[in-house]
């Protein structure tokens, strides 16, 4: 893995502390994927996603036989607290991993502790193999930009 990964952003805890549905599922695997992880680990919080809702112009773009904006189209009325967009937990890590967090996030490094209740606890520490994220960006400017790159449609040439 070392040598292949450079590193792992993780769609999961609270920061500073508190419990998240992704580390509690299971969680004895959590702890030691963790633990033992070999390269840095960036933690995109529940409380990231949390802010960011998206889904709106998406499910308004008008094109067909789109997958992603089907899905959405079919849950976000489905929940009253996605009446503003769904929480995008799963775009904020994505968009750490491809492009990289500096221009939309601040982080703070230390060590990720999880407890055998299933919540977790960060220690900061310069030196810690760990970072979890913080808005920079203003989260209106982060929304507009995931919901951007959510409504990009490709097209096949042939």
């Amino acid at each position: 893995v070392e040598q292949k990964v450079r590193k792992w952003v993780c769609m999961g805890g609270k920061f500073p502390e508190g419990k998240e549905f992704n580390i509690r599922l299971d969680l004895l695997k959590s702890k030691i994927a963790i633990e033992q992880w070999p390269t840095k680990i960036i933690f995109s919080g529940f409380e990231i996603g949390e802010q960011i809702k998206t889904g709106l112009k998406l499910i308004e773009m008008p094109c067909e036989n789109n997958p992603v904006k089907d899905v959405f189209a079919i849950s976000i009325p489905q929940s009253e607290e996605d009446k503003n967009g769904r929480m995008s937990w799963d775009q904020t890590a994505v968009l750490i991993a491809v492009k990289g967090y500096e221009k939309y996030f601040y982080i703070n490094k230390g060590k990720f502790i999880t407890f055998e209740d299933g919540h977790n606890e960060w220690k900061d520490s310069e030196n810690g193999p760990h970072a979890y994220v913080v808005t920079k960006m203003p989260v209106p400017q982060i929304t507009e930009l995931i919901e951007d790159l959510m409504m990009h449609v490709t097209t096949v040439t042939k």
